[in-house]
């Protein structure tokens, strides 16, 4: 359970050394047919956070060549729509005049000469993939608010995945469309379907989310899934399992610079992942301590059940500064009460916990902590993260 260190500090802890800190992505460079939600933005910055910055210099060159390749109408356009964009390096601001901007993309234009090759996103998946990068791009598919189909993969593990089909109709829209009998999938199957197939008949999509179980049948290669639905195709790729770079540093969090200790957290994204196994749901009431408070993990309707991602956005009680983060522990708890089944087994398999903060006056979440495979059995209702 190796937490992630804040972007914010690893970002003034790199100042020494050429770091480019500027995530976008035009949007021709990507060669994905509808990305009305800026999820391929979401991917650069994915690349950005978790190979560029841990030391993975072709991922730092492939975001360089996303700059040199936006005009500034471009990155105007990407900053309007949001998409996951952050401008923090080469005195770049969001005060920075279209002619400083040129000339710094100039700049990397001399550096690159082939900066004008595109790249898709498949491309970047193949290359730099892993985990985190691909948690990145489906926590935006699927937070996304858009009618239609859409689609995402949730990776629970390098062999155990989720396609998830989400329908939304259009308004006005009174029939819902039918994924097609030829639908297929490779390097993965379905469970109970035969193998290269999603569906053996045409399948009804209802309002909402369909969910579709793969385990994957050898990690060292991809998953292509064509999903066919009439007039709305679409199409998911998985790399085969790339490895996640450590750290640069192993020996606990910095110590925040005097700057950031002004910087007041306004709230918290804490994202959560139930496993698979056939106890790891839990009905108990969950808590996390974070900054010296603890809060309740809980929104309306059943959450925390098998395989399902569940989001909790909370404000602290009390004033919380960046700095506060970092001088207290994490600690996750249950209170050992299973409310629905009368104090049986509260138990509670967490796959994965992820912890992000919002600063007052910026709408962007930055990534602060993520854990994986945390345990909560009956007999210790509490577990400290970090």
């Amino acid at each position: 359970m190796e937490p992630i260190k804040p972007l914010f500090y690893r970002c003034v802890s790199y100042l020494w050394i050429p770091v480019l800190a500027v995530l976008l992505v035009p949007t021709k460079a990507l060669a994905q047919a509808n990305d009305s939600c800026g999820c391929n933005a979401a991917l650069v910055q994915g690349v950005y956070s978790y190979r560029a910055e841990r030391g993975d210099t072709s991922a730092t060159s492939q975001v360089e060549r996303f700059l040199a390749q936006t005009s500034w109408d471009e990155l105007q356009r990407q900053m309007a729509a949001g998409g996951g964009i952050m401008i923090n390096g080469f005195g770049l601001n969001a005060n920075t005049s279209r002619a400083q901007y040129e000339a710094h993309r100039a700049t990397l234009q001399k550096k690159y000469s082939d900066y004008m090759r595109r790249t898709d996103s498949r491309e970047l998946l193949e290359r730099y993939g892993d985990q985190h990068v691909l948690q990145a791009w489906k926590t935006c598919k699927s937070t996304c608010n858009t009618s239609g189909v859409l689609t995402w993969v949730e990776v629970h593990d390098d062999r155990n995945l989720v396609l998830v089909i989400q329908w939304t109709p259009p308004q006005g829209s009174t029939t819902n469309p039918s994924l097609s009998r030829d639908s297929s999938i490779t390097g993965a199957r379905v469970d109970s379907v035969a193998p290269g197939k999603l569906t053996t008949t045409d399948k009804p999509l209802p309002v909402g989310q369909t969910r579709f179980r793969l385990l994957r049948e050898d990690v060292e290669q991809p998953i292509l899934i064509h999903i066919r639905v009439p007039g709305m195709d679409r199409s998911e790729y998985v790399p085969r399992a790339i490895p996640v770079l450590p750290l640069a540093v192993h020996a606990g969090p910095p110590q925040p610079p005097a700057a950031a200790q002004a910087l007041v957290v306004e709230r918290l994204r804490i994202t959560t992942l139930t496993g698979s196994g056939k106890k790891a749901a839990t009905d108990a009431k969950v808590f996390l301590l974070l900054a010296g408070s603890e809060v309740e993990l809980s929104h309306p309707g059943n959450d925390r059940q098998r395989n399902q991602t569940d989001v909790y956005v909370v404000k602290p009680t009390s004033q919380t500064l960046l700095s506060d983060l970092q001088r207290h522990p994490i600690v996750l708890r249950h209170d050992g009460t299973d409310r629905k089944k009368k104090n049986t087994t509260p138990d509670w398999e967490c796959a994965s916990l992820e912890i992000e903060y919002f600063l007052a006056g910026d709408s962007r979440a930055h990534p602060y902590a993520r854990f994986e495979r945390i345990s909560l059995p009956n007999r210790a209702h509490s577990t400290k993260l970090q």
